[in-house]
């Protein structure tokens, strides 16, 4: 079942970004941005799949609420932000370009990271899974409380970066990343009432995106 959720993701994703292209912008095809766009989608993709099984979140959600509305806005702000990096792809540079695949590479990586480390209870939703009773803080969550929504920014501001496309970094920048916010606020809210002192505990310290570095050369 994972291999097959895997191969539709795989192919949707693929197939969205060629149609994409082919209608607004088909000269794309023989240069290196566009490939390079392909690519960060794709392992942004697999890396959300990644985790050990596949758990439909309509079992998860409530009907339509502001929590769940939150989060197709947030789904709807990165489909803008993949869409523009395509449609508005400026000159190809090639440093700009290694610079782009690079930040994407990272996000890619440590959303991945972050999606296998929480395994099935990794959802999009904000609130806690009921059968998860121990809170997560080893591995990529040893510095950072919100690994997978840094990922995504990173990768997204790194495909725009990458194309040279202003309106895909403006949404990533002026859209996504505020969305962002309000989703993981919300999440902190909640994991705060469900895990207590040992959140609060959490949350000192830890960065909320980035780690808190200049903590840790304090104390050493």
């Amino acid at each position: 079942m994972k291999a097959h959720y895997k191969f539709v993701g795989l192919a949707t994703n693929a197939a969205f970004i060629a149609v994409s292209t082919l209608w607004f912008r088909p000269e794309l095809f023989n240069r290196p941005s566009f490939w390079a766009v392909i690519g960060i989608a794709t392992l942004l993709c697999e890396a959300d799949l990644a985790r050990e099984e596949k758990t439909s979140e309509l079992d998860c959600l409530p009907d339509l609420n502001p929590v769940l509305l939150l989060c197709h806005l947030t789904g709807l702000a990165v489909f803008l932000v993949w869409w523009s990096a395509i449609a508005f792809a400026s000159s190809d540079e090639a440093f700009r370009l290694l610079i782009g695949i690079l930040i994407a590479t990272v996000g890619t990586v440590v959303r991945r990271r972050a999606v296998v480390s929480l395994g099935d209870a990794f959802i999009s939703d904000v609130r806690p899974r009921p059968e998860v009773v121990k809170l997560k803080t080893s591995g990529v969550y040893a510095r950072v409380r919100h690994p997978s929504e840094l990922g995504l920014l990173l990768a997204s501001l790194g495909a725009g970066f990458a194309t040279g496309a202003a309106p895909s970094l403006a949404v990533s920048l002026a859209v996504l990343l505020p969305l962002s916010y309000m989703r993981v606020r919300i999440e902190e809210r909640n994991l705060r009432d469900e895990f207590g002192k040992t959140y609060v505990d959490y949350e000192k310290r830890t960065g909320r995106f980035l780690p808190r570095l200049w903590r840790e050369m304090g104390a050493s």
